[in-house]
């Protein structure tokens, strides 16, 4: 895809072509005429994998999904994650720029791609089902995808977008950073919100402007969900980063202690996050589910008992949808 110079800080004069690039994941057998919903996973601006040791990034940034989107594909979802190294390539953008909505317009273009294709499962997907998450810059983006969606306006100059019938049902976010938020439009009572970041994270804590991802949770219009995990940190959502960015800075300055009882590991972390997403997901695509979490005994994962105390989980329905209680007539 073509992005025209200058569109969200980009330096080349002549623009630039971007490529499409991504993982797909999805049932082994789906039945003829059957559409599933799509989930698409868009990584944070992470060391890609080859320009630093192993020890830190230990594959491609898109690929640190794949224990989400094998589990989803479990579940009846057809998933895809998104290949945005290129757009942390600082010398195409400018470096004060974060680059997230050229991230929300490459995150477009791939599920065009995808539905384009001649081969399965584009065919097998519903459009009116889409569900987007998002790391850290990703999580960012992904909320703008959908203020892109509602403003054509806002597309890079002279591009276009097939996005027929397309309707985001849900999105979910890590840790999301919150740059700019004046620039983009908060999400609509139309799109549920599943927010999941940790006390232990190292990188987008809430200290200063740019790294507060409970913004989203107060600026979203539909029903939305808030999750702290105790003792999580900001790059074990991805299965690529191996390092957690809680105990040390890059040059090795202790960090304090994280909050909640130590640090979470890699694998109680993405458990988590697996039952979490995977419960607001289910739930959003099938409308008899609708009651998801929005009762305290919704809120502990029922495989995660165990971890329950290292949780804390916000609820609130969208007000057009509260019940309302007649008390008098009068």
């Amino acid at each position: 895809f073509y992005l025209p110079p200058t569109y969200d800080g980009l330096i080349p004069a002549f623009g630039v072509d971007f490529r499409l690039r991504g993982r797909l994941a999805y049932p082994d057998t789906i039945n003829l005429g059957t559409k599933l919903p799509l989930v698409v996973f868009a990584h944070g601006a992470h060391n890609a994998f080859g320009s630093v040791p192993n020890s830190i990034t230990r594959d491609e940034n898109f690929r640190g999904y794949a224990y989400l989107q094998e589990h989803l594909a479990k579940r009846g979802f057809i998933t895809l994650s998104v290949d945005l190294d290129q757009l942390s390539d600082f010398t195409l953008f400018k470096r004060s720029n974060p680059v997230i909505r050229a991230r929300a317009w490459a995150i477009l273009k791939n599920i065009e791609h995808v539905l384009a294709m001649a081969k399965p499962p584009a065919k097998d997907i519903a459009v009116d089902q889409i569900f987007l998450i998002g790391h850290s810059r990703g999580g960012q983006a992904v909320i703008d995808a959908v203020h892109l969606l509602q403003d054509p306006r806002s597309w890079p100059q002279g591009e276009k977008l097939d996005n027929s019938g397309w309707i985001v049902r849900g999105v979910t976010t890590f840790a999301p950073t919150s740059v700019d938020l004046a620039d983009s439009s908060p999400l609509p009572k139309s799109v549920d919100y599943l927010l999941l970041h940790g006390s232990a994270d190292g990188d987008v804590n809430g200290a200063e402007l740019g790294v507060r991802p409970v913004e989203h949770l107060d600026r979203a219009m539909g029903d939305k969900f808030g999750v702290r995990l105790l003792g999580a940190n900001h790059n074990f959502f991805n299965q690529s980063w191996a390092t957690d960015d809680a105990t040390q800075y890059w040059d090795a300055r202790p960090l304090p202690s994280p909050v909640g009882g130590g640090l979470m590991s890699h694998t109680d972390q993405q458990l988590l996050a697996t039952e979490f997403v995977t419960r607001f997901l289910v739930s959003r695509a099938d409308s008899a589910a609708a009651a998801f979490m929005l009762d305290n005994y919704y809120l502990v994962p029922s495989a995660t008992v165990a971890l329950a105390s290292r949780v804390i989980v916000q609820s609130r329905r969208a007000r057009s949808r509260l019940d309302v209680l007649l008390l008098d007539d009068y």
